[in-house]
């Protein structure tokens, strides 16, 4: 705003996360006030400028106020938004160009100059399977409790709709996604649902860091990709000195185990790494601190630990979390927050009921990280859950994680069942977004590894979470 007149007002909505710098600040001093969040400016800011301002993952707005009397040269700033995302929903149409452009508007103005290309490949069933039919996800536990071998089944969750696609192909990988083998591959139909590949005892070259899928047909592979970082089961040493019980002994380089989902187009150009990012690529399985910024205080937390049901027992269960950033951590903790930890469990149930049938959902932890709430939930199975059910559990978190249809519908359905309990967000129209963190098979399931290597386990393996740091790592039971 340049040169500004009497008894203006505007008020500008922006959203993180992000930042706002303010180039050029000049008012009446007190009476003419631009507010960015609870940060008044005011009066001739010259020398103390460029100023820049971050924007946490919640809606901000910007104030604009003059009075009725002296003005003066005003003020502009700029806004940038990082790690946004905008999803555009294309018909079948026919293709009049060879691609999309973008343009930034707001209301009836563009900004060309701002405007981007995307080159589009109209896909045929007479091509290689488009990247849109890329598998969505990838499951795979190693039953194999030898070092520097896995063995297991692999579950394959297709994208829906998708059409073109004669066979899956699941094989080795570095970390940057190179195969380093031919891999195993399973023939299906596009009406298929979710498909397994049985991958037997294979020793893992060096450079062994992923699972990877790709779907194909009598064209070739897709582009597309869904892949997991490799957990390669340990033989097991003792918890504690003298203790007969048995953890996974850490080996030399690190334990190769499956972390999250990635899916994605090779080619794709990446951000630059951040140390703590490449640490929680190579070890994923640790949960990273937070920054001193953002360090968790736990709201509630399960004083009374349930004793784990049949199923539980027999087959194990799923612990993970989710972030919601904007939603007040205190509304879902002590006694008041009964109600609502309930109803959220209830809604992750209905979520997961597709994939486990009539599962327990408990929520074990409530904490708040900067303007977040923290939820942490387990999964049991029902009685009448089979084996791979945690599979499906587990592989239908990491799908939620990464965004799209299915984690959008989960954030429509999330911000209802809490408006029903009472607690809505600071901008209805938008709703709350939760980010599903690291997921977790816990329990018996590596019994059989133990038994495997030789080792005499105790129990049935419904025993709750233990565990026992081995250098910086901590091995848990």
């Amino acid at each position: 705003r340049d040169t500004y007149t009497d008894s203006e007002q505007a008020v500008i909505s922006a959203s993180g996360p992000g930042s706002i710098t303010v180039t050029h600040l000049d008012t009446e001093q007190s009476y003419d006030t631009l507010l960015i969040g609870d940060q008044e400016l005011s009066g001739n800011m010259t020398e103390t400028l460029p100023l820049t301002l971050t924007l946490g993952e919640v809606p901000v707005q910007i104030k604009w106020t003059s009075d009725g009397s002296v003005h003066s040269n005003g003020w502009s700033f700029e806004l940038r938004q990082t790690n946004s995302m905008v999803t555009f929903e294309v018909p079948s149409v026919v293709a009049a160009g060879t691609g999309f452009e973008v343009v930034p508007t707001y209301k009836e103005n563009e900004l060309p100059a701002a405007a981007v290309f995307l080159d589009v490949i109209d896909y045929t069933n007479h091509m290689k399977v488009s990247p849109a039919f890329a598998p969505v996800a990838l499951s795979f536990l190693d039953e194999d409790g030898d070092a520097d071998s896995i063995a297991g089944t692999a579950v394959v969750f297709p994208a829906p709709d998708a059409q073109g696609l004669e066979f899956y192909r699941v094989a080795l990988a570095d970390a940057e996604g190179k195969l380093l083998n031919r891999g195993w591959t399973a023939h299906v139909s596009s009406s298929t649902g979710n498909v397994t590949i049985e991958v037997p005892a294979t020793g893992l070259p060096k450079d062994a860091a992923r699972l990877v899928v790709h779907a194909g047909n009598s064209f070739g592979f897709g582009d597309g990709f869904a892949s997991l970082a490799l957990v390669d089961t340990q033989p097991r040493g003792p918890i504690f000195p003298g203790s007969d019980e048995q953890a996974p002994l850490p080996k030399q380089g690190g334990d190769r185990r499956l972390a999250d989902t990635v899916v994605g187009v090779p080619g794709a150009k990446k951000a630059p790494r951040s140390k703590k990012a490449d640490q929680q690529q190579s070890e994923p399985w640790l949960h990273q601190s937070a920054s001193k910024d953002e360090e968790a205080k736990v709201i509630w937390a399960e004083s009374v630990v349930a004793p784990l049901s049949e199923a539980a027992a027999k087959i194990g269960r799923v612990r993970s979390s989710f972030t919601v950033p904007g939603l007040d951590a205190q509304a879902l903790g002590g006694s008041e927050g009964i109600a609502r930890r309930a109803g959220l469990a209830r809604g992750l149930a209905a979520e997961l009921g597709a994939v486990a049938g009539e599962a327990r959902v408990r929520v074990v932890r409530v904490a708040v990280v900067g303007v977040a709430a923290n939820v942490e939930f387990e999964v049991e199975p029902s009685a009448s859950a089979s084996a791979g059910t945690l599979d499906y559990v587990e592989a239908h978190l990491i799908l939620l994680s990464n965004g799209g249809k299915a984690s959008a519908n989960f954030d429509q359905a999330f911000t209802s069942v809490l408006a029903s309990l009472g607690v809505k967000p600071a901008d209805a129209s938008k709703g709350f977004t939760a980010r599903f963190g690291t997921t977790q098979q816990l329990g018996p399931k590596l019994l059989a590894a133990n038994k495997k290597a030789g080792v005499e386990a105790e129990g049935s393996g419904g025993r709750r979470l233990r565990g026992v740091v081995a250098g910086d790592d901590i091995w848990f039971a």
